[in-house]
């Protein structure tokens, strides 16, 4: 059920109630729900004006927005109750409610474009499913601009903490398919990169946050910016166990990179290279903060320049993005993409809310870039994430 209270103004009470707060306290409220048949219920000052049954303005409205955005014949309940008394302005509570009828809908337009989509086209699981394959809600996304930094603010609310935003809008996640069994690489490449990998741990907002990593210089290790968001201190944990503090010296919102600088690393920067779309790949990194190093075999199904935002919901930004058929969790987070010759092709980043199976790795084009990024010890990590 949707419900709206429409106050009254001086549009249909006059000025004077305005000024001395009365309008706020007036209005008239409408609540809807799907029904098997039309009902429509009025109560309050007027009701007797208003026309009940599919007639009511508010109801036609209601279902000249289910037809539009190809819902069909939708039947609802409709209940409303008036409390605006027979004033001047729009001509007494038949006008009143009619005026305040028509409003609500819209506001209910509004509501579900404020409040509802942003949150539930983010969070993980079916609901995410639902909003962003449901006509209605997609109708709304596309005919209204971006909603304003409130809404924003409250989808980082609802969603998961630290989650990158990987595309903008009600876009459906892009189907995968299952991924490969095997990850296609030699055990020597295996070996190789498995040297190069860290795990990378800190404390941010009290709560402890970990990712992965791949050493990519001497002594430079490429993570995600979400990984490192707000830490004071960071930590890389080697393969064998040695704990080493960390400096970040270049960190990205837009791109979610970040470089750490690690005294002493001791491990063989790997190759990058380019990915090719079709190839099986693997992603070597930490799942759920584990201390074990998983090697998650991968399939690069498609490379697409997302339009998403950054880190913290404050501008859109465009990436060089592979679309993965792998079984990443959070922890993978800035794990190495890595060929079946044992070259980095990707930085992987984030996981599908909505298809079980499906991630994204930024492309190594995204990585050069932050590589040539001038360096600086020690970098801001910017406000820590949800």
């Amino acid at each position: 059920m949707i419900s709206v209270r429409v106050p009254a103004t001086s549009a249909n009470l006059g000025p004077g109630y305005d000024a001395v707060g009365l309008a706020l306290t007036l209005g008239t409220r409408i609540a809807l729900d799907r029904a098997s048949h039309p009902k429509v219920e009025v109560t309050g000052t007027g009701s007797d004006l208003v026309p009940l049954g599919p007639d009511h303005p508010a109801y036609r409205a209601a279902r000249f927005v289910a037809e539009v955005v190809g819902e069909g014949e939708v039947s609802f309940h409709l209940v409303q109750e008036n409390d605006i008394p027979p004033i001047r302005g729009l001509g007494g509570s038949a006008a009143a409610l009619v005026g305040g009828a028509v409003a609500a809908p819209l506001a209910v337009v509004m509501g579900i474009w404020l409040l509802v989509l942003p949150p539930l086209g983010e969070v993980t699981g079916s609901l995410s499913g639902l909003t962003r394959h449901s006509a209605l809600a997609r109708s709304i996304d596309a005919a209204l601009p971006e909603p304003p930094e409130a809404s924003q603010a409250l989808r980082r609310l609802a969603g998961p903490g630290g989650a990158p935003h990987v595309f903008n809008g009600l876009i459906p996640a892009l189907e995968t398919g299952p991924p490969p069994r095997e990850p296609g690489l030699g055990p020597q490449a295996v070996a190789r990169v498995s040297a190069s990998t860290v795990k990378v741990e800190g404390v941010a907002c009290r709560f402890e946050r970990d990712g992965s990593g791949f050493a990519v210089a001497p002594d430079l290790v490429v993570t995600n910016a979400h990984v490192v968001a707000g830490q004071r201190r960071t930590t890389v944990v080697r393969p064998d166990g040695r704990r080493l503090a960390a400096e970040v010296t270049v960190f990205d919102p837009a791109r979610d990179l970040a470089l750490l600088e690690v005294p002493g690393l001791g491990q063989a920067p790997l190759p990058l290279a380019t990915g090719k779309v079709g190839s099986t790949a693997a992603v070597f990194g930490h799942p759920d903060g584990q201390i074990a190093l998983e090697i998650s075999p991968a399939a690069i199904r498609q490379q697409v320049n997302a339009l998403g935002r950054d880190l913290y919901e404050l501008g859109v930004t465009r990436r060089a993005v592979y679309v993965l058929a792998a079984d990443l969790a959070p922890g993978d987070s800035g794990g190495a993409l890595v060929d079946a010759d044992g070259q980095v092709v990707g930085v992987a980043f984030a996981i599908s809310r909505e298809n079980a199976g499906t991630a994204y790795a930024l492309a190594v084009s995204e990585l050069r870039d932050v590589l040539a990024a001038e360096r600086k010890a020690p970098a801001s990590t910017g406000p820590c994430l949800g």
